[in-house]
């Protein structure tokens, strides 16, 4: 009984821990700079694919999947908002038919989430639920999407924790230069040399 307690007790350890993974988006050469996406995944959800600026990884049941990916868009801060509802119905279309929920956050409208029912063909227990959310801001878009079985409630919420943890992290320096350079005082100007003395008059 003990021994059996203590696999469970490791079984569930091991579910619970998590671990962040990342993809890059580079814009330096557009004269912008390097933005980091970044997720929380559980710790035995395996890579399936992963590229500089996206990656795919699945659960154990091999049938739960989330893509994380990250690109850089020439927007002002005031169109994102645009920009991410727009990403969003992008990734819903490649759905196929569905009837998606699309929503900006109030106080964020930049970020925005999306659900979706994928019906299987036929309909059954196959179905797929995804869901997913979009981040843009300083020049950067993040989506990440999860889909998991409609009936399998653990790992439907396992996909919603995982892109509720969806973050941005940019850096703005421009190409070439270093953030000590950016952030350095600009050198004060040489004083001016003082003239030469002259030269004493010759005597008649």
């Amino acid at each position: 009984m003990k021994k059996l307690s203590l696999v469970i007790l490791t079984s569930l350890c091991a579910c619970a821990t998590a671990r962040t993974v990342q993809v890059k988006s580079d814009a330096r050469l557009s004269g912008g700079g390097e933005s980091l996406a970044k997720i929380d995944l559980p710790a035995d959800w395996y890579a399936s694919s992963v590229k500089g600026d996206r990656a795919t990884y699945f659960a154990p049941d091999n049938f739960t999947k989330v893509s994380l990916s990250a690109s850089s868009v020439l927007a002002a801060e005031g169109a994102c908002a645009d920009f991410a509802r727009r990403a969003a119905e992008d990734a819903v279309k490649e759905l196929g038919k569905v009837t998606p929920e699309i929503a900006a956050d109030p106080s964020a409208p930049e970020r925005v989430t999306f659900m979706a029912v994928v019906p299987a063909s036929p309909p059954g227990p196959s179905d797929r639920q995804v869901v997913g959310k979009v981040i843009c801001r300083n020049g950067v878009q993040a989506v990440a999407t999860c889909s998991s079985g409609t009936q399998r409630a653990t790992m439907a919420n396992a996909c919603q924790g995982i892109v509720d943890s969806l973050v941005v992290e940019t850096s703005a320096a421009p190409v070439g230069v270093r953030t000590s350079q950016v952030s350095a005082a600009p050198a004060a100007p040489a004083a001016p040399a003082a003239p030469a003395p002259a030269a004493p008059a010759a005597n008649p």
